[in-house]
């Protein structure tokens, strides 16, 4: 799993951009740079074109474009991708999208389920046509918008935020969201630091607290478990 540097400048241009309550501001920075993550062994690349609105996969390995996405949601509505994070365990990459509610998985595994372009119910029933290729567009719905994610040490947990202080962990196998924290203050689980020991994955979550210096933040601690979702004392 890495989240490239490109996406590390990105979160501090956002978070600049929030210094200053200027939201166009972020939106620009986002349409401006190049987001992408490759898999493990280097040979697929996932790469994000926020002004052409375009995911493009490429097999670097033989050179080839092997898949471009319309970055959209399922109704149509444009959007803009903010990081892309390879899952080493589950072969695949995972898409935050800042401006609708979903998170999309693109997975490469030979033997990955066929994706229905139908919400869970849909395929459980067999609805919809199914896309078997692989990188097919796996979109999970949720209530609100995230920009970044983590993820648990299982692989099968991931978590975001939206920038408005509320977290949550989603399930990527059910595609559902599973415990969700409302704080007082934007969380940053991307600028956080993960302790993974053999028996817990806990994230030391950052939380910035603006209301007393702008320019200059109070940073918070928080204590996340990663398996269940709890916040832990220190």
């Amino acid at each position: 799993m890495n989240l490239l540097p490109t996406s590390a400048s990105l979160l501090f241009a956002i978070a600049s951009c929030y210094v200053t309550m200027q939201y166009a501001c972020a939106q620009d920075a986002v349409a401006q740079l190049k987001i992408q993550s490759q898999s493990e062994d280097g040979k697929y690349l996932l790469s994000a074109d926020n002004q052409r609105r375009q995911l493009d996969v490429r097999d670097q390995f033989n050179h080839k474009l092997l898949r471009q996405i319309r970055i959209q949601s399922k109704q149509g509505k444009l959007a803009q991708v903010t990081s892309i994070t390879h899952h080493q365990q589950r072969q695949s990459f995972v898409v935050a999208l800042p401006n609708i509610q979903e998170l999309w998985e693109l997975r490469y595994h030979p033997k990955a389920d066929p994706v229905y372009e139908g919400w869970v119910h849909d395929y459980q029933m067999g609805e919809g046509i199914a896309d078997h290729g692989i990188f097919a567009v796996r979109r999970i719905r949720l209530d609100i918008a995230i920009d970044c994610v983590v993820f648990d040490a299982s692989g099968n947990h991931v978590v975001g935020t939206n920038g408005k202080g509320k977290l949550q962990m989603i399930n990527l196998d059910i595609r559902r969201k599973m415990v969700e924290h409302q704080f007082p203050h934007p969380v940053y689980p991307c600028e956080s630091v993960l302790e993974n020991t053999k028996t817990r994955s806990i994230l030391h979550l950052k939380m910035k607290d603006f209301s007393l210096n702008a320019s200059a933040p109070t940073i918070h601690i928080l204590l996340l478990d990663m398996k269940t979702g709890q916040l832990l004392k220190h």
